[in-house]
């Protein structure tokens, strides 16, 4: 996940640790490609600009929708995947897009590169009803292909298949290709989800945008966590999560920051948890978001 902007801190109220967890991912995959509040960033980031027409923005989910519907041992029978609504240009943390939906799915769409920066297919999502039967090697291959199929490179680019379960009997494969430079995650990855049971793919996301090779990182992971805590006023929370990824302003300026996320146990019923950024060169930590 990745392209997290710095802004005000919220206070969201979430039951125990499990709710903390989920509001966390949340807020990271809204700010993947989240929506920057009235700000028009196309006139200031090259790589914002709009390129791409709705209609081939269209073309390009429409044409994903039926390649998913159609592969996969469990993909379900092929609906009908006309996009119902297209939204104007919207600027997301790293990219502007427009938003596709149709009955079937719900998408963004960069309008510069049209790469799909998100698609979520519900009628393609694990029900719970089979055994994990796909071996990782089968995930990677069946994600693979559906890039291949969509004309979508990996190249350059690292593969690994991550297991997750999503509830009982709710598991699946999360492949991702992605780039490091010095430890830091680029801002060129590609994600592929599907149900373990059947092969059903259900997410995708293709993320491309320039950036330069960053220089090595001067404050460690451990330089970092210390900083966020401080900042948090909590140096005894628990680390979750830590990653060091390029982040870019409004007017296309790349940042390369440490994004970590800290618990820290409460009285019932909920715990608390912060996501903080700490820039690798200069170590300056800031809190940007509470649950």
């Amino acid at each position: 996940m990745r392209g997290i902007l710095a802004m005000k801190t919220r206070r969201l109220v979430r039951p125990a640790r499990l709710g903390v967890a989920v509001a966390v991912v949340g807020l990271l995959a809204a700010f993947a490609v989240g929506q920057v509040s009235g700000v028009n960033t196309a006139d200031r980031d090259p790589q914002r600009s709009t390129v791409i027409s709705k209609a081939a923005a269209v073309d390009v989910v429409t044409n994903a929708v039926d390649l998913a519907f159609l592969g996969g041992a469990g993909a379900v029978a092929r609906r009908a995947t006309e996009a119902t609504s297209v939204s104007e240009p919207s600027d997301g943390a790293m990219s502007r897009y427009y938003e596709v939906n149709g009955a079937s799915f719900s998408a963004r769409v960069d309008t510069h590169y049209g790469t799909i920066l998100t698609l979520l297919i519900p009628d393609n999502l694990p029900t719970g009803t089979g055994a994990k039967s796909v071996s990782p090697g089968t995930a990677q291959q069946i994600a693979a292909d559906y890039l291949k199929a969509n004309g979508i490179p990996t190249n350059g680019l690292t593969p690994q298949v991550v297991s997750k379960n999503r509830g009982p009997g709710l598991d699946t494969y999360q492949v991702v290709w992605s780039k490091r430079v010095h430890g830091v995650l680029m801002p060129e990855e590609r994600f592929v989800e599907l149900d373990a049971a059947t092969g059903a793919i259900f997410r995708l996301h293709d993320l491309r945008r320039t950036a330069a090779d960053p220089r090595e990182p001067v404050v460690s992971q451990k330089d970092a966590v210390s900083a966020a805590q401080v900042e948090i006023g909590a140096t005894g929370s628990t680390l979750e999560s830590a990653d060091l990824a390029i982040t870019v302003d409004a007017d296309g300026s790349e940042h390369v920051v440490w994004t970590i996320e800290l618990s820290e146990k409460a009285d019932q019923p909920w715990n608390h948890a912060w996501l903080v950024q700490v820039d690798a060169y200069s170590g300056i930590a800031t809190v940007i978001a509470i649950t």
